[in-house]
């Protein structure tokens, strides 16, 4: 689903990568960036195997170790994902084959590094989107909750991914009128991709990056296209 057809209004919200894309508040942890302000990427070479996940650096593999989940938690996360096609198939909603498979495999997840402490955290079941004729389902978290992102799911097999500064799920059940939210809230429910795995990938050349720039760690060619979009066209954030 392209930002046009998506119900929400589209940002990126995301760490600064400093000097190439400088935070609007220094010492923030997130900055909002203008959606159209994001290198684009080649969505055909998206075909949801993850083919483009490469292994991360020993030092930031160093690094996530301290924050990676036990196989206590792996399991449960199995069990949640059972939980939720389950409760999306009493819906009508049909988890995307990609999605199940990278949530279903925590080798896989281990190989998303996030300097911010982001994990991986399933919710249950789909909830209503306050926004929209679909369900979002809740798959990543910030460590502090600052942001939770959800992927957005409607019966016709639509499909993107939101990021909300909050969770809205327990947003929702302080409603008083069904899966309802006032215009303030909404406003911090934005899309940020088309799918899951474009939002994977985003998600995981930036954090590559953010380290490669922070740790001393050497940029790839991947790494400097990226970056070499803000080198002529910069990004203001909202």
């Amino acid at each position: 689903m392209q930002p046009e057809q998506a119900p929400f209004l589209p940002a990126w919200w995301a760490f600064d990568l400093a000097p190439y894309r400088p935070p609007v508040t220094l010492f923030a942890t997130y900055t909002r960036y203008p959606y159209e302000s994001l290198p684009p990427l080649e969505l055909t070479r998206f075909r949801g195997d993850f083919h483009w996940l490469a292994g991360i650096s020993s030092g930031v593999e160093a690094q996530m170790k301290a924050h990676q989940p036990d196989s206590a938690y792996d399991l449960k996360m199995q069990q949640t994902l059972q939980q939720l096609q389950n409760a999306g198939g009493a819906l009508g909603v049909a988890l995307p084959p990609e999605f199940s498979h990278f949530m279903g495999a925590p080798a896989l997840q281990h190989q998303i590094p996030s300097c911010t402490a982001c994990y991986f955290s399933l919710s249950d079941r789909p909830i209503p989107s306050p926004i929209g004729s679909g369900y979002l389902i809740r798959f990543l978290r910030d460590q502090q909750d600052c942001l939770m992102w959800y992927l957005y799911l409607n019966a016709q097999g639509d499909q993107c991914v939101v990021c909300a500064d909050g969770d809205v799920g327990f947003m929702l059940e302080d409603a008083e009128s069904g899966p309802h939210l006032d215009p303030e809230a909404l406003q911090g429910i934005n899309y940020c991709a088309p799918s899951f795995e474009v939002f994977l990938y985003r998600f995981w050349l930036e954090n590559t990056i953010w380290f490669a720039l922070n740790e001393g760690d050497s940029l790839t060619a991947e790494m400097r296209v990226y970056l070499g979009h803000y080198q002529t066209s910069g990004s203001t954030p909202q």
